[in-house]
C-alpha cells in the first residue's frame, strides 16, 4: 500500500494523548471529557501509562468521529490542553 490510509467515517479508534505528569490524572481526564462533551463525542474504556521515569503519562481512550471535521475539532482542541506533548 502506498501513501496514507483514507479514513472511512464513522470511525471508532483508540485516541493517544501523551501530556506532562505535572497535575493530578483526574485534571487530565476531566479536561478531555470536557472537549468530547462539547463536540458531543463518544467515549469509553479509559486507560493511562506513566512513563518509565514518570515525567510523561499517556492516556488512551476509545472515541467515535462521525466526520473529518469532528476529528480535526478534537484534534485542534487537545492542543490546547495544559501539558501536551501529542495526541494520536
Amino acid at each position: 500500500m502506498s501513501g496514507a490510509e483514507k479514513i472511512e467515517f464513522p470511525v471508532k479508534y483508540t485516541l493517544k494523548v501523551i501530556m506532562e505528569k505535572n497535575r493530578p490524572e483526574q485534571d487530565d481526564q476531566n479536561d478531555m471529557e470536557t472537549i468530547f462533551i462539547r463536540l458531543k463525542i463518544p467515549y469509553s474504556q479509559w486507560g493511562s501509562r506513566q512513563s518509565g521515569k514518570g515525567r510523561y503519562i499517556s492516556y488512551s481512550v476509545v472515541v467515535h468521529l462521525d466526520s473529518k471535521v469532528m476529528m480535526d475539532s478534537l484534534y485542534q482542541d487537545i492542543q490546547t490542553l495544559p501539558g501536551i506533548k501529542y495526541a494520536l
